[in-house]
Protein backbone atom coordinates (compact mmCIF):
# COMPACT_ATOMS: atom_id res chain seq x y z
CA UNK A 1 0.00 0.00 0.00
CA UNK A 2 2.90 2.45 0.53
CA UNK A 3 3.87 2.12 -2.80
CA UNK A 4 0.72 2.98 -4.16
CA UNK A 5 0.63 5.65 -1.63
CA UNK A 6 3.93 7.22 -3.35
CA UNK A 7 3.25 6.33 -7.26
CA UNK A 8 -0.59 8.21 -6.41
CA UNK A 9 1.82 11.37 -4.69
CA UNK A 10 0.14 11.26 -1.38
CA UNK A 11 2.57 9.37 1.12
CA UNK A 12 2.28 11.01 4.51
CA UNK A 13 -0.57 13.03 3.88
CA UNK A 14 -3.67 12.81 5.35
CA UNK A 15 -4.52 10.08 3.08
CA UNK A 16 -4.51 6.45 4.24
CA UNK A 17 -4.72 3.11 1.99
CA UNK A 18 -5.54 0.20 4.00
CA UNK A 19 -5.58 -3.22 2.44
CA UNK A 20 -8.16 -5.95 3.13
CA UNK A 21 -6.49 -9.06 2.28
CA UNK A 22 -9.13 -11.33 3.64
CA UNK A 23 -12.08 -9.29 2.76
CA UNK A 24 -13.05 -8.93 6.37
CA UNK A 25 -13.96 -4.82 5.66
CA UNK A 26 -15.35 -5.20 2.79
CA UNK A 27 -17.62 -8.17 3.95
CA UNK A 28 -18.84 -5.87 7.27
CA UNK A 29 -19.15 -3.20 5.16
CA UNK A 30 -21.43 -4.66 2.66
CA UNK A 31 -19.04 -4.18 -0.75
CA UNK A 32 -18.63 -7.19 -2.19
CA UNK A 33 -18.44 -7.10 -5.76
CA UNK A 34 -21.42 -9.29 -6.86
CA UNK A 35 -19.04 -10.60 -9.66
CA UNK A 36 -19.08 -14.73 -10.06
CA UNK A 37 -16.64 -14.57 -13.19
CA UNK A 38 -13.98 -11.90 -11.50
CA UNK A 39 -14.12 -14.68 -7.94
CA UNK A 40 -13.26 -17.34 -10.35
CA UNK A 41 -10.36 -15.68 -12.24
CA UNK A 42 -8.87 -14.42 -8.49
CA UNK A 43 -10.00 -16.38 -6.31
CA UNK A 44 -11.79 -14.50 -3.30
CA UNK A 45 -14.40 -12.09 -2.95
CA UNK A 46 -13.74 -8.50 -4.82
CA UNK A 47 -14.15 -4.47 -3.16
CA UNK A 48 -17.30 -2.28 -4.93
CA UNK A 49 -15.33 1.07 -6.07
CA UNK A 50 -15.98 3.10 -2.80
CA UNK A 51 -14.28 5.90 -0.76
CA UNK A 52 -15.03 6.96 2.77
CA UNK A 53 -14.11 10.06 5.00
CA UNK A 54 -13.58 8.64 8.20
CA UNK A 55 -12.68 11.03 11.46
CA UNK A 56 -11.42 9.26 14.50
CA UNK A 57 -13.23 6.28 13.75
CA UNK A 58 -15.91 7.49 12.89
CA UNK A 59 -17.91 7.45 9.18
CA UNK A 60 -18.27 10.90 8.24
CA UNK A 61 -19.11 10.52 4.49
CA UNK A 62 -18.95 7.35 1.88
CA UNK A 63 -19.16 7.71 -1.62
CA UNK A 64 -20.05 4.11 -3.83
CA UNK A 65 -19.09 4.16 -7.36
CA UNK A 66 -22.28 1.93 -9.12
CA UNK A 67 -25.44 2.77 -10.74
CA UNK A 68 -25.59 6.19 -11.17
CA UNK A 69 -22.77 7.21 -8.73
CA UNK A 70 -19.68 7.74 -11.57
CA UNK A 71 -16.18 6.65 -10.78
CA UNK A 72 -15.51 10.36 -9.99
CA UNK A 73 -17.35 10.52 -6.98
CA UNK A 74 -15.01 8.39 -5.08
CA UNK A 75 -11.71 9.90 -6.31
CA UNK A 76 -9.73 11.76 -3.50
CA UNK A 77 -11.07 15.12 -4.89
CA UNK A 78 -14.47 14.88 -4.76
CA UNK A 79 -13.81 13.28 -0.99
CA UNK A 80 -12.29 16.28 0.03
CA UNK A 81 -14.77 18.49 -0.75
CA UNK A 82 -16.41 16.47 1.79
CA UNK A 83 -14.22 17.33 4.30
Amino acid sequence: MEGWAQDQKVAGSMVTFLADTRSELTKALDMVLDADEVMAVLGNPRCKRFAMVVDDGVIKAISVAEGDVPDEATFAEAMLEKC
